[in-house]
């Protein structure tokens, strides 16, 4: 048992006799953090700082798998919310949040024509398909990229227990950025294809020609282009990928920074289409929960005010430009940082021989020794400060400066402290 965490091993056992993985996230769970290399719960966290059940100190670079974008417990944040929570939090008639922060979304996101609220990015995400087949009358989706749990997605991937198996035959995958794919996709689905589905911003950024090939084909064949911009939302630009790039979906879906952790998502989309909603169910009982609504009236208005994602931006440029200075010629051969600013994603390329779960946890555990909260991606907060960003810069360079005078299978599951993670699941091959 690790001393510098016993409360989080012995909470977990104490845990896992009641939630399964202990966590409501696999992402949270022991399948992404090493046993007995890393912290287990947190108890506290202020600005883009976390503190576990044990009391260690971390900068936090996971922000909550994305969803944090301003800080950990804002200060105005927490007073909006303080406000409604002396007026209440869901009423049995709406509430006027709900106009005033979907009008606030209609302003700055461009395919906001009309705007309804959930709770998870899979609500919205699931409601866009559901829409998309009503409008078109047809079956068959193309995705890229990852999209929730439901089962109309989840029957594509390898993580299927418990989804019928016609429904796979309804899903197709496609790699990112090849247009050529999608083609042959819509050719041999016969004009039965509902919608395209997309994460516009992943590990590697598109060209302009790639989304714009996308908006052209979709619009040829009556098909319905839906940016899953629950990641990218609030996060690469306050009006998300389609702003950044000018390429307007039909329907959008927004989640995580849309209220700085607070649970709340939305779909958004053309009129003709949202409005099948009088005739398409999607109904639930919290869409309207006022106290998520009055953080994300807080949250868009201070992205406003302070050009916060300007911010997240330069600060992850910061991050990329400090770490390419400070790893060694040896530590760029395996390691590299792509993606949007806001969302850099960490690239291992090692030789054949070597398992990446063994890197990757010897990785995270000597990283979780020097304070540093990390995953595979670095999600930047307004609150992350300079003095953060090198601090993290300092620990990643070393351990990978070490990884790389030592690339050796054997030499780091000698240095192991615990069994190497072993993922359930891949999100994202793309």
């Amino acid at each position: 048992m690790s001393k510098r965490y016993l409360k989080s091993e012995e909470f977990f056992r104490l845990a896992i006799k009641k939630i399964p993985l202990a966590s409501q996230t696999f992402s949270k769970s022991i399948t992404q953090y090493p046993f007995g290399a890393s912290p287990l719960f947190i108890e506290s966290a202020k600005g883009a700082k976390v503190i576990d059940i044990d009391g260690n100190a971390f900068i936090d670079i996971v922000a909550s798998l994305g969803a944090i974008t301003i800080g950990y417990s804002d200060p105005g944040q927490n007073k909006a919310v303080r406000r409604q929570l002396r007026k209440g939090s869901i009423f049995s008639l709406p509430s006027r949040l709900e106009y005033e922060v979907a009008d606030l979304i209609s302003q700055i996101i461009p395919s906001a024509e009309r705007v309804r609220f959930f709770k998870n990015g899979t609500d919205s995400t699931s409601g866009a398909i559901r829409l998309a087949r009503a409008y078109t009358s047809r079956k068959h989706l193309i995705t890229c990229g990852y999209h929730g749990w439901q089962d109309w997605y989840v029957a594509g991937t390898s993580k299927d227990l418990g989804v019928p198996k016609i429904l796979k035959s309804f899903v197709h995958n496609v790699s990112y950025g090849e247009i050529s794919e999608i083609e042959r996709a819509i050719d041999n689905l016969k004009d039965d294809v509902a919608a395209i589905i997309i994460e516009p911003f992943t590990r590697n950024l598109p060209s302009l020609d790639y989304l714009s090939s996308l908006r052209r084909i979709c619009t040829q064949k009556g098909i319905i282009l839906i940016f899953d911009e629950t990641v990218t939302g609030f996060r690469v630009s306050i009006n998300g990928a389609q702003g950044l790039t000018g390429i307007t979906p039909d329907l959008s879906c927004f989640g995580k920074g849309i209220a700085n952790g607070y649970p709340l998502s939305a779909l958004v989309g053309k009129k003709e289409i949202m409005e099948l909603m009088s005739e398409v169910f999607l109904s639930g009982t919290f869409g309207g929960d006022t106290i998520s609504l009055a953080a994300a009236k807080y949250t868009i208005e201070k992205y406003l005010k302070n050009d916060v994602a300007g911010a997240l931006s330069r600060k992850g440029l910061y991050f990329k430009e400090q770490l390419n200075k400070s790893m060694s010629e040896s530590s760029k051969e395996i390691f590299s940082l792509t993606g949007h600013p806001s969302w850099l994603f960490h690239n291992w390329r090692l030789p054949n021989e070597i398992d990446l779960n063994v890197i990757k946890t010897y990785f995270l555990q000597e990283i979780l020794k020097k304070g540093v909260l990390a995953l595979s991606t670095i999600n930047v907060m307004y609150a992350l400060t300079d003095k953060q960003i090198e601090t993290c810069v300092f620990v990643y360079s070393n351990v990978i400066n070490e990884l790389s005078n030592n690339l050796n299978q054997d030499w780091a599951m000698n240095r192991l402290e615990c069994e190497p993670i072993r993922p359930l699941f891949t999100i994202r091959n793309n």
